[in-house]
């Protein structure tokens, strides 16, 4: 389930930094699987950035919110769960 709002967000500085997942670790491997859960969410690399240099920038745009958690046995809302309560899924 989503609820409709939309964000752009920029973020500047390094992208790159040696043995950390890149922008292109969250391009086909988050994103996809925020994508399953719902959201709609894309990323472009308008110019990348190293660490520690910086100079990057990432612009994301948000086309979603995740307003459940959908798993084996049920639906739940999404908001934080303690780490002392058992998890849903």
């Amino acid at each position: 389930m989503v609820h409709a709002r939309r964000a752009e967000v920029e973020l500047r500085g390094g992208l790159f930094q040696d043995f950390a997942p890149s922008v292109f670790h969250l391009q086909h491997a988050l994103l996809p699987l925020l994508a399953h859960m719902g959201a709609a969410v894309r990323a472009e690399v308008v110019r990348p950035g190293y660490v520690p240099s910086g100079g990057g920038i990432l612009r994301l745009e948000l086309g979603g919110e995740i307003a459940a958690v959908v798993c084996r046995g049920g639906t739940w809302p999404a908001r934080g769960w303690p780490r002392s309560a058992p998890r849903p899924c």
